[in-house]
């Protein structure tokens, strides 16, 4: 008698995003595992907390300033940019989603759909728990 034995092996390939959506300053640095960028949108990992004093670059349009508390983000100023949108559109009465910072004309809007304006990457959407944010 003569028992034959036939195995199959299935290999499933991840393909990972090497960013965060919300970064926005060349991917070649996001934890490239030298230097801490700043203002970039999403914290780097070569970080060695989120205060802006860990930064080895600074990444703010304009001369801008990186949150002293919280280094992935820029703080806002006449002119310049904030997040992902400039910062004249958050002074404006249209309520702009995804900008990396809460729109005062987005007071009193609970949903994306409300939203004037997604501002999030293509491939992304606006987070439901915090329209300022980017999924």
């Amino acid at each position: 008698t003569t028992t034959t034995t036939t195995t199959t092996t299935t290999t499933t390939t991840t393909t990972e995003v090497p960013y965060p959506y919300t970064w926005n300053c060349n991917p070649v640095y996001y934890n490239d595992g030298e230097d801490c960028d700043c203002g970039c949108g999403a914290a780097d990992p070569d970080c060695a907390d989120a205060t802006e004093a860990s930064c080895d670059y600074y990444n703010c349009h304009n001369g801008g300033d990186v949150d002293p508390y919280d280094n992935s983000k820029c703080l806002s100023y006449a002119g310049g940019y904030h997040g992902h949108c400039e910062t004249s559109w958050l002074q404006d009465s249209v309520c702009d989603c995804g900008c990396g910072v809460a729109d005062p004309a987005c007071e009193y809007v609970t949903t994306p759909a409300e939203c004037r304006y997604d501002n999030c990457p293509e491939e992304g959407e606006v987070n439901p728990d915090d329209l300022s944010m980017c999924l």
